[in-house]
């Protein structure tokens, strides 16, 4: 295995009778930034330039180049630059490949093999974070190879996946989450106050009935608004993707609203009309969208005395989990809630009443004789 380098790094010299300034270090290459000791905010940006300028270089100098001469920051960088404008979360995607740049540094891609991909596991300290960014290494590797950057297709090498989670709400346990946030009032100095988790509520109805991831659901406005889905109460549809949004693995169908959560949402808007405060968002805190749930959602399970293992994508297991227990079709299934169909049938088949009936009946039959 080749040397690890320090790589592109910054150097705060030290002069008398002159200013000190950062200096740019890179193997036996060495470049002034401008930027003394008080402006490490401007050294690091200098810096960024620098290692962006260098492997974009690189990258248009090098073609089927040998993998022990490639860098992988430089494979990760192509690849960020081919997918930025692509993907439908592009801070995620920097932030994951930020943290396979610092951690594999300048090795080469004739580095990667089992045991380094191991030792970056365990350096993360969860398998599934690691498995999502190592998945991303590896189509980093696949896009140079395809792009003839590379001269060869190397084999990332992935955790196991994790378990399918299994915990879903029973009746009862949803019907006291909901009662405990519905009747939650803030304690103003000993006095009952406002009712201040009606809005978790609203969003424990909405993944109820839908199935709908919490981004969503929080995203969703009551008419069509630029870059958020929204709720048509008068054909009972929600389009639960903008009409702008990129397609993702994480897919969002339109899908047609049950009676009772239409019923459900009339009401909230008709309260909120009387109170001289009309409702624009399906969940929404002092007539203003609300970004997220997850704190408040923690304090409502802790307060149903349910444990930590109930999240708020809990909730999109229960929906699922509930309708195949009472008999819909996974076809339709995987179409409403977005999931596909080899995944109904692993992690929800055996919620179904008509899972394994044809083994059922097969076994209390007696066998026939020729």
């Amino acid at each position: 295995m080749s040397q690890r380098s320090k790589g592109s790094r910054l150097w705060l010299r030290r002069q008398r009778g002159a200013r000190s300034l950062y200096y740019i270090k890179d193997g036996d290459h060495r470049e002034s930034t401008g930027c003394g000791p008080d402006d490490l905010r401007g050294a690091e940006q200098a810096l960024a330039r620098y290692v962006a300028t260098k492997h974009a270089r690189q990258a248009r100098d090098r073609r089927d180049a040998p993998i022990d001469e490639v860098p992988i920051a430089d494979i990760l960088l192509g690849y960020w630059q081919a997918k930025q404008d692509l993907t439908a979360r592009p801070h995620e995607l920097r932030a994951r490949l930020h943290r396979l740049t610092k951690w594999w540094g300048d090795w080469s891609v004739n580095d990667i093999n089992p045991d380094q991909c191991a030792s970056y596991v365990a350096s993360r300290g969860s398998e599934a974070g690691a498995r999502r960014e190592l998945e991303d290494l590896r189509a980093a590797v696949g896009h140079a190879f395809t792009h003839r950057r590379i001269s060869q297709l190397v084999p990332v090498t992935l955790p196991k996946r994790g378990a399918a989670r299994e915990r879903w709400l029973t009746r009862d346990e949803m019907a006291t989450l909901l009662w405990a946030c519905w009747r939650y009032r803030e304690d103003q100095k000993g006095t009952p106050g406002r009712h201040t988790r009606r809005h978790v509520a609203r969003f424990i109805l909405m993944a109820r009935y839908t199935g709908t991831r919490a981004s969503a659901i929080c995203n969703a406005s009551l008419w069509p608004e630029t870059g958020r889905g929204w709720v048509d109460l008068t054909n009972g549809v929600f389009y639960r993707a903008s009409a702008m949004e990129k397609p993702t693995n994480k897919r969002k169908p339109t899908i047609r609203l049950p009676a009772p959560l239409i019923a459900h949402i009339r009401s909230w808007v008709v309260s909120a009309q009387r109170r001289g405060r009309p409702m624009r968002y399906v969940v929404e805190w002092n007539g203003q969208p609300v970004k997220s749930t997850k704190q408040a959602f923690a304090r409502a399970r802790t307060a149903a005395r349910l444990g930590s293992d109930v999240t708020q994508h809990t909730l999109r297991h229960t929906a699922i989990t509930w309708a195949m227990q009472n008999g819909a079709d996974k076809w339709e299934v995987s179409g409403f809630f977005g999931v596909s169909l080899p995944v109904v049938e692993r992690v929800y088949g055996h919620h179904s009443e008509n899972h394994q009936s044809t083994v059922h009946r097969a076994i209390g039959r007696p066998a026939k004789r020729d």
